[in-house]
């Protein structure tokens, strides 16, 4: 009797599961998915946040050039959900590793271009070139490869680095002192200036 009863209680309960996992299924299959309207007003909002808050150190042509990127990918490749997630800053968790290789990497150029640059003209070697604008024509070499290099490079190597180390904490700074992107610019510094530093 005792063994009946246990049966028909587990019975009771898996159909109690199974009636609320349909019920949630059905629910989902419901929901429409966000339209494209909606999809865009969510990339001027992630557009918008992004230009108040991120790379603020540099100029603002820059950064609408990284935000217009950035949003473009975040809404190729980030769910609606992910997205409200990413704007306000609250609610659940968002695919770091998706986040860093599909949004950010891909866009990276545009900071960094400014960022070597800014680098390159503000060190102390001035005094190695035989004029102003040989200074000035290294520097740009420099940035403009650099950005070329994480245009074509960025997303692959963010997706190795992140293989290699999934919790690192801050994925672009990782990126950009990792010894590929090292090895790069010493390559592009010794180029550069064969071609410009001496005219």
């Amino acid at each position: 009797m005792a063994y009946m009863i246990a049966a028909l209680i587990i019975s009771v309960l898996a159909a109690t599961i199974l009636s609320g996992f349909l019920i949630s299924f059905a629910r989902a299959q419901d929901t429409p998915p966000p339209s494209d309207t909606e999809m865009l007003s969510l990339a001027v909002q992630y557009y918008d946040r992004c230009l108040e808050t991120v790379y603020t150190d540099l100029p603002l042509d820059v950064r609408k050039e990284f935000c217009s990127c950035t949003s473009e990918k975040a809404r190729d490749n980030l769910s609606a959900e992910e997205m409200n997630i990413v704007i306000s800053g609250q609610g659940g968790r968002v695919d770091q590793i998706k986040l860093a290789t599909e949004v950010m990497a891909p866009c990276l150029g545009y900071p960094m271009k400014q960022k070597e640059y800014t680098f390159c003209i503000g060190g102390r070697y001035r005094h190695f070139f035989k004029t102003q604008n040989a200074y000035e024509a290294t520097c740009h070499c420099m940035a403009d490869g650099a950005a070329v290099y994480l245009n074509k490079y960025g997303r692959d190597l963010m997706a190795l680095l992140l293989y290699r180390n999934p919790k690192t904490p801050s994925p672009v700074d990782r990126l950009l002192r990792s010894p590929e992107y090292q090895t790069e610019i010493a390559r592009l510094q010794k180029n550069c200036v064969n071609i410009y530093g001496y005219k």
